[in-house]
């Protein structure tokens, strides 16, 4: 069938926005799915579009995770519930990804910090670095950005972004 989110993510790339959108929304309509809302929210977030739906659709994911979460316990824990929990930690990113588009750090920082302890990822370590560099502090995203490149999943923004600010530094 026809996949609404992926054309969603093509009109996102040429600045159509509104029929993005539309789209996005058909592609929830016909798919009911956390990790779809979230990598949506994502789509939105990292575009700068339309972040109150971005947002709607983040807490959507997180509340359907947790809630799954919810019976959790520590006498059966299942492959399900490891991937539930990383599924958490990439909500929570996403969600701090939002709020850092929006201006928020501290709202941002929540959410981002904790996911990084859960899941360790390269990105969301890059994303705690962006925020240290949104709030001038050098140092911090220096070692954010080195810890992002010895993350699960590293980026290739994020040599670029560390060789930037250590030669800046060097001057």
């Amino acid at each position: 069938g026809f996949n609404h989110a992926n054309y969603g993510r093509a009109l996102l790339k040429l600045h159509k926005t509104k029929e993005a959108t539309e789209a996005f929304d058909k592609a929830v309509e016909v798919q009911q799915n956390a990790m779809l809302w979230n990598n949506i929210a994502y789509e939105l977030a990292d575009s700068d579009t339309n972040l109150d739906r971005a947002e709607q659709y983040a807490e959507s994911a997180i509340s359907q995770v947790a809630s799954a979460l919810r019976n959790l316990s520590p006498e059966r824990v299942t492959m399900q519930d490891m991937g539930n929990v990383q599924a958490l930690a990439s909500y929570w990113d996403t969600l701090g990804w939002i709020k850092f588009k929006r201006g928020d750090l501290e709202g941002a920082e929540k959410y981002i910090a904790a996911a990084w302890k859960l899941s360790q990822n390269g990105e969301v370590a890059d994303h705690l670095g962006q925020i240290a560099l949104k709030r001038g502090n050098r140092d911090a995203a220096i070692k954010w950005y080195a810890q992002a490149m010895s993350g699960n999943r590293p980026k290739i923004d994020t040599r670029d972004r560390l060789n930037k600010l250590v030669a800046d530094n060097a001057k």
